[in-house]
């Protein structure tokens, strides 16, 4: 019985409390909970106006003014201009004869002493195309060349009237390039596209002795009656079809001296190149340049002077010097003729293999020191 009521008093407690939370009664604990003493009361702090002191040491005149904008101020960067000599010899090279015994390392060496940062060497496209021996002498070259810190113009110079069997002694400067210049170039395309020091001169020489060579027939190629000339857009799609993407000099009319009626080609990393020689007509002074090629560089097309010097009995140092001049005033590279000893009719730069200057040797060596290598 005691149990029982127990058990009741227990349920009944229970159902009591189960309705209290039912209907929302609130049950208060017994003790307030403590509130933390010591908090200091919050402080008003006043706004303090400070009027701003005025000197007179520092003026609105004061602020620079010609601050460069980086979005808008463009880095200038001096142009290359290159300088240097031409080597021949392989232009005219024939099994039979064999090599120039003085195209030597040695030579090279000697050039490179006096500060020149290019070297121009001109071939023969037979030669190229058909002897092995040949194409190693021109890889020789170019790598003396390079590790000397020059750069290399590869200069077509002796072709064929796009006939193989010409005879060897008539592979000459002739007219303009044929069809068989086109296997040349894509050969030595191939060879050399991955050496960006290594230039091609497209050809050397275009003229119109005896066949006459209009403009058109300069760019784009034609029939001349006796052969087909090919243009220098070709020869130049050729190197560029083979991946290289090397520098490219494009010689004009009259000698390679005269581009005043010719068009532009189609491309990118070109100079426009000019052969010039006093005691020639109509090239020998300021006038005759600017109307020539002068007029390219001040349009800033990149223009080279890939051959020159003066053709006399007595060489003549006021030609070159003038040249030089103008060259440099133009901003216009230049490769003098030639490292070859054989006098001022050739004309010649040295007077013998070991490197003594000719008279215009001295001229070609002291504008040299120009050069930063």
């Amino acid at each position: 019985m005691k149990i029982f009521y127990r058990t009741a008093v227990l349920l009944f407690v229970a159902a009591i409390l189960i309705s209290a939370c039912r209907v929302g009664i609130a049950i208060t604990p017994t003790e307030e909970p403590a509130v933390p003493t010591g908090i200091p009361e919050p402080t008003k702090v006043e706004p303090v106006e400070v009027e701003p002191e005025i000197t007179e040491d520092i003026q609105p005149a004061d602020v620079p003014t010609d601050i460069p904008d980086p979005e808008t101020t463009a880095v200038v960067v001096e142009k290359q201009i290159y300088r240097g000599v031409t080597i021949p010899s392989l232009d005219w090279w024939q099994p039979d004869w064999g090599f120039n015994e003085n195209l030597t390392e040695q030579s090279f060496r000697l050039i490179s002493s006096w500060n020149a940062n290019i070297v121009r060497i001109p071939l023969n496209q037979r030669s190229w195309r058909l002897h092995s021996e040949y194409r190693q002498k021109v890889g020789d070259i170019v790598g003396w060349s390079r590790s000397l810190g020059m750069e290399v113009i590869l200069d077509l110079h002796a072709v064929e009237r796009g006939n193989p069997d010409l005879p060897y002694d008539e592979v000459d400067l002739h007219e303009m390039p044929d069809s068989l210049s086109v296997d040349f170039w894509s050969s030595v395309a191939l060879e050399y596209k991955d050496q960006n020091d290594v230039w091609f001169e497209l050809f050397s020489e275009p003229h119109n002795d005896p066949l006459q060579i209009n403009p058109d027939i300069w760019l784009n190629g034609g029939d001349l009656g006796e052969y087909a000339a090919v243009g220098m857009q070709e020869l130049y799609d050729t190197v560029r079809a083979q991946g290289a993407e090397n520098k490219v000099v494009v010689n004009g009319l009259n000698w390679g001296f005269d581009h005043s009626q010719l068009q532009r080609l189609d491309g990118y990393n070109i100079y426009y190149g000019t052969h010039a020689f006093g005691n020639w007509p109509d090239n020998d002074d300021r006038e005759e340049w600017d109307a020539a090629f002068g007029f390219l560089a001040d349009q800033g097309y990149n223009v080279i002077i890939g051959s020159f010097g003066h053709v006399g009995v007595e060489c003549n140092n006021t030609f070159h010097r003038e040249l030089i001049d103008y060259a440099e005033n133009k901003g216009i590279s230049w490769v003098a003729w030639a490292w070859f000893p054989e006098g001022c009719e050739f004309p010649s730069l040295i007077e013998d293999w070991k490197g003594t200057p000719s008279p215009s040797g001295e001229v070609i060596r002291e504008a040299l020191q120009k050069n930063k290598k």
